[in-house]
């Protein structure tokens, strides 16, 4: 089984400026029980989050470090480390003051030859259950499916110290005191500007497309996008000759040689790389334009601009040739939407 280890540590603070009640674990749980799919829907949910960055410790002799590095050296056990690991947290948010119910999943993973560490904040929710007379009871959930704060240590690449990106980290938005406590905890420091990286792809796959017949260029275009986004759903890197190899197969007329769009990316990149991670929000923006405020919404294919949709920067407008029939009917007789 991929998953070799796993426990559970309680955080809650029930009062805004109280004292954090710290629940350690006694023993790990049995990885074939209900914490397997528990930690599968909190690593699904991870790797599917738009949010996450990419980097790696900034300290190594920060006090999570050190844990993580004695236990990987046999020095301490899983439940000693993820204790120790979860109390060290819990100094690192005791001076901000918002109340939260929160357990911690540790997990060792193992899968396709690659290891992995991976530590979830994982909120405690409130319900109500029946017990076996149908009774109501107060009880709580884990929020497994919205991890609020998680990170996934690749255990090789870091060992290795060959890589700026062997850290994942993901922090949403909410409290800024937490957020900081969290990445503070983690010593995190980003290695990869994916938005950045994104953008400067996306204009080689320009660059490329633009030597192509037109009606070739917009199926080689489309074609990468969804690659890269399905890619992205998962979290994995977009694996430049694979991508290259995709696009001959499904593309042959316009990509002749597996290796034609590798090389092509290759010789135009800053600095060349068989992967990239990408940033979904520039991936969407490449194939469709959107934007909306109080009382508009615009939404339009990107192979739409510069056709029957222009836009004039002097003015600021935006000229629509043609709208949809669903529009128009709309327009034409607004009474019947009334």
């Amino acid at each position: 089984m991929p998953l070799k280890n796993a426990t559970l540590v309680k955080l809650q603070r029930t009062q805004p400026g109280a004292d954090i009640v710290f629940q350690p674990a006694t023993t790990c749980q049995p990885v074939d029980g209900l914490i397997h799919p528990l930690f599968e829907n909190a690593r699904n949910a991870f790797l599917r989050h738009a949010g996450k960055q990419f980097g790696f410790f900034t300290d190594d002799a920060n006090s999570s470090v050190s844990l993580l590095s004695e236990w990987l050296a046999q020095k301490t056990d899983f439940l000693a480390m993820a204790n120790l690991l979860s109390a060290h947290l819990q100094e690192q948010v005791n001076p901000t003051d918002l109340p939260f119910s929160t357990v911690l999943l540790a997990a060792e993973e193992q899968l396709l030859g690659q290891h992995y560490f991976y530590l979830f904040w994982l909120p405690l929710v409130d319900c109500i259950q029946v017990d076996a007379e149908l009774r109501p009871c107060s009880s709580q959930y884990i929020a497994a499916e919205r991890p609020t704060y998680a990170l996934r240590l690749d255990l090789d690449k870091w060992t290795d110290q060959g890589s700026p990106k062997y850290l994942t980290l993901l922090s949403t938005r909410g409290d800024a005191a937490l957020a900081k406590a969290w990445t503070g905890f983690c010593g995190f420091r980003e290695g990869i500007d994916t938005s950045r990286q994104t953008r400067e792809f996306l204009q080689i796959v320009d660059d490329f497309s633009h030597q192509l017949p037109e009606e070739k260029a917009q199926s080689v275009k489309s074609s990468i996008v969804e690659y890269c986004l399905s890619k992205d759903k998962t979290g994995q890197p977009v694996i430049i000759e694979e991508l290259s190899t995709r696009l001959h197969d499904e593309l042959p007329a316009a990509v002749e040689n597996p290796r034609d769009f590798a090389g092509f990316v290759n010789q135009r990149q800053e600095t060349p790389q068989p992967e990239i991670q990408t940033h979904r929000a520039s991936l969407k923006r490449y194939i469709r334009f959107f934007g909306r405020d109080e009382s508009l919404s615009i939404s339009f294919s990107a192979d739409r601009l510069g056709k029957d949709i222009r836009y004039d920067p002097a003015s600021g407008g935006l000229n629509i040739a043609r709208i949809p029939k669903s529009l128009k009917n709309q327009l034409v007789s607004p009474e019947k939407n009334e």
